[in-house]
């Protein structure tokens, strides 16, 4: 659990009824060592990611050149907008497995209303909507009536799949030429993609609410110990919510800048991306299971793992040995996670 000693939040948690000097001086050990757990692991992942592009670059001339870097940043922004926002589900102890699914459905939704002559920004706001009402699902399933998050959106990602496939009869849909909405995912502010620049918008803005504020204190506290937090008065339901709905949002956002870029809209959008997802967190230091993290490393797995695909992309590797590869390293994270999840009961 990582929350500050100014915090009301932390002087609760850390000196309830009851709690002797000891028992408070233990907690406050233990809130140390996750932040040195959490900056240790940015820094090994910001050494591995200077390592890797160091590698790529003996392998292909045509790595380190500006049109490449411009061309990883806009192929990392849909997954980027929705890794940041995964990076507050995580920390909360809870898990989203529906926004691969989410991401079509966002997409979908945005080249229905401009193929029904709407201008773009309704489209956009549409998608956002479907985006919400997908995430207020999982919340109403998991927080409301206690279904287990994993079984939940496993589910709820097939059930938003298969409406992706209805709502589309299994086809694409037309979403080029329209200006309004092209700016989203092709439109440039100097020589970067405005898709680059909105996913490092998103990853400050959630990055400052987690660590700067009551709310992403309380996120900390229900991934930590969900029980205290609603006994020291921490709505948990709320904020359990609120992060499914964040998700969903960040989704759809994601679709969008999708579908933008690709100027059409596919049910097959975002189809396995969860797992990618979901990988760039985890090796961005959030534990799996709750209560430690924070988007400056989601940021560096995200760009790690799109510095990973590019440099496989140039260098001709062939799609299965890819598929390999980013399962390797999703073991490789998952096993670190677990090592310092030990680690840190050992030293508590």
């Amino acid at each position: 659990m990582t929350v500050t000693p100014e915090t009301p939040e932390a002087q609760e948690l850390g000196g309830g009824v009851g709690d002797d000097a000891a028992s408070h001086g233990s907690r406050w050990r233990r809130l140390a060592l996750s932040h040195s757990f959490e900056w240790l692991s940015a820094a090994g992942l910001a050494v591995a990611l200077v390592v890797l592009m160091v590698v790529i670059s003996t392998q292909t001339p045509f790595f380190f050149t500006q049109g490449n870097f411009i061309n990883v940043g806009r192929a990392a922004a849909g997954t980027g907008i929705v890794a940041a926002a995964m990076t507050l589900v995580l920390v909360c102890a809870e898990l989203d497995l529906s926004v691969g699914a989410v991401i079509a459905l966002g997409g979908i939704a945005a080249a229905k209303v401009l193929n029904a002559g709407y201008p773009g920004e309704l489209a956009i706001a549409t998608g956002l909507a479907v985006g919400v009402c997908a995430g207020a699902v999982n919340a109403g399933l998991i927080v409301g009536l206690g279904v287990n998050a994993l079984i939940c959106t496993i589910g709820t990602q097939f059930a938003f799949r298969g409406l992706a496939y209805i709502w589309t009869n299994g086809n694409s849909l037309n979403a080029y030429g329209y200006s309004g909405f092209a700016y989203l995912g092709q439109g440039k502010i100097g020589s970067i993609y405005f898709s680059t620049i909105l996913t490092l918008l998103v990853f400050l803005v959630l990055g400052l609410v987690l660590a700067k504020t009551r709310y992403g204190s309380h996120i900390y506290a229900i991934g930590g110990d969900r029980l205290a937090s609603k006994r020291v008065g921490i709505r948990t339901g709320r904020v359990r919510a609120s992060v499914y709905v964040l998700s969903g949002a960040a989704a759809a956002l994601g679709g969008l800048v999708v579908t933008s870029a690709n100027g059409s809209a596919s049910p097959q959008a975002g189809l396995g991306d969860e797992l990618l997802i979901i990988s760039a967190v985890i090796i961005g230091g959030t534990a799996l299971v709750g209560g430690r993290g924070n988007l400056i490393g989601t940021f560096l797995g995200v760009a790690f793992l799109a510095v990973l695909q590019n440099g496989m992309d140039l260098v001709g590797l062939q799609a299965y040995w890819q598929i390999f590869i980013e399962g390797v390293v999703l073991i490789i994270a998952v096993t670190i996670d677990e090592y310092f999840r030990r680690r840190r009961q050992r030293e508590e």
